[in-house]
């Protein structure tokens, strides 16, 4: 087993620290052994501190609070009515006025009839300079075709939607619809 590539998990390392710190060890010393940053090592210390050097309570996993206790039926309700109002708002706009995360609000505001990039047009005569956005994924068409050096050319061949041509096919190909007999 190579020791060179072990990586321990951050709750082992948090724990060297720990150990490290009540031995009386620097920042240096603990940052090189336990592989933390510095910024690591400081905040144990401080955390040390303020639990009165509980080192259970310092050890032990951080929990995180409750991510859904934003994602309330009102805060939905609340951040949908700013949105209808004016769909152009910018979504740093709609954070500073709500007060939440960035990521809080992106993942209620992908509403397709909102996102332009998924917008399509069909015109049918279009005035000079008139544009419109291509769709993004075209559909897949195969197509056969041959030009000969005299400048003749075949009719395109359309291939049924998920073909997949093997050699076999090519050479049914070339026999039925090139050279047909």
């Amino acid at each position: 087993m190579a020791f060179d590539n072990f990586n321990p998990p951050e709750s082992w390392k948090r724990v060297t620290a720990v150990m490290m710190i009540r031995a009386g060890c620097k920042d240096m010393e603990i940052m090189k052994t336990a592989c933390v940053a510095r910024n690591t090592v400081k905040s144990i210390r401080s955390e040390l501190e303020e639990s009165n050097y509980d080192y259970e309570k310092v050890v032990e996993r951080k929990r995180r609070k409750d991510v859904s206790d934003l994602r309330t039926p009102e805060f939905v309700e609340k951040l949908q009515k700013k949105v209808q109002e004016d769909p152009s708002r910018s979504r740093t706009k709609l954070v500073e006025e709500l007060g939440v995360g960035n990521t809080t609000v992106r993942n209620f505001t992908q509403d397709q009839k909102h996102n332009s990039q998924k917008n399509r047009c069909c015109v049918r005569n279009t005035p000079r300079g008139a544009h419109c956005r291509p769709d993004q994924v075209p559909a897949a068409v195969m197509v056969f075709g041959i030009i000969s050096s005299d400048g003749d050319v075949m009719p395109p061949h359309f291939f049924p939607k998920g073909l997949r041509l093997d050699s076999e096919g090519y050479v049914a190909l070339m026999r039925d619809v090139v050279v047909p007999g």
